[in-house]
């Protein structure tokens, strides 16, 4: 199996999603599910919104207190992953203690963080 099939968004896309269906900032990342029935954006207005990938309407967002660079959808559980914070690219040139960079599980479902790891 191929665990994710990404798809990069033309500017186009990107921001037809953005004024239509409500982020507010840069959209970081655009990920099909492994099904291919939904989609999961993610933002720097700090958040990742999930969409039906036939008609463009949006299910689900999760909201975390940070940008979020990168999200995808689990093809085993009900889970959604995000990562965000600092740049992933500044991730391992900076400080540990100054790292901001976190992966963040959430239930697909209930849109409720479940877990975390800190970078």
């Amino acid at each position: 199996y191929a665990a994710f099939t990404p798809l990069r968004a033309s500017s186009r896309l990107s921001s037809g999603i953005n004024a239509e269906y409500g982020h507010d900032n840069l959209i970081k990342d655009l990920q099909l599910s492994k099904d291919r029935t939904m989609l999961v954006t993610a933002s720097k207005d700090t958040t990742a919104k999930l969409f039906d990938a036939k008609d463009f309407k949006q299910l689900k967002s999760f909201k975390t207190d940070r940008p979020v660079n990168s999200a995808a959808v689990s093809p085993l559980k009900h889970h959604i992953l995000l990562g965000g914070g600092q740049e992933a690219m500044e991730v391992t040139t900076s400080h540990t203690k100054s790292g901001k960079f976190e992966a963040r599980f959430f239930h697909l479902i209930f849109e409720e963080e479940i877990g975390r790891v800190k970078g």
